[in-house]
């Protein structure tokens, strides 16, 4: 009898193992890869019209790329379209149009000599011809 007993205790927290322990991770991995946007998916939605007025490495966020933009007057920082490679980052300069439409995969990068396109690839950038 004490054998079946304990063999019913030791279900019981199997289950209660599972429960508290395994179906958090499960729900866990679903929310994160299925319910939150990416990165990417984000940048996709949005749009950007502004001029680049300065970009750094910031060392106090480890040192992330940033560019600081101006958008209608406003001006603000930026890690969105920076932190991703080092190709569109290196290509920007200070008086640049940056232009993004919305639902499009990459940036149009103005100057007064050239356009040049860039599109985003998973975690980075590629030159667009």
């Amino acid at each position: 009898m004490q054998t079946a007993d304990k063999i019913k205790i030791e279900k019981k927290y199997i289950i209660l193992i599972a429960v508290c322990f395994i179906l958090p991770v499960i729900i866990m991995f679903i929310y994160g890869n299925f319910i939150i946007p990416t990165k990417r998916e984000t940048f996709i939605k949005s749009e950007l019209k502004c001029s680049v007025v300065d970009k750094y490495i910031n060392q106090k966020n480890h040192n992330v790329r940033t560019i600081r933009i101006k958008e209608n007057q406003k001006e603000t920082i930026t890690e969105l379209i920076s932190h991703l490679d080092t190709l569109l980052y290196n290509y920007v300069i200070p008086g640049d149009s940056v232009i993004k439409v919305t639902n499009q995969d990459f940036v149009v990068v103005q100057r007064q000599d050239s356009v040049r396109k860039f599109i985003i690839l998973g975690d980075g950038w590629l030159e667009k011809n």
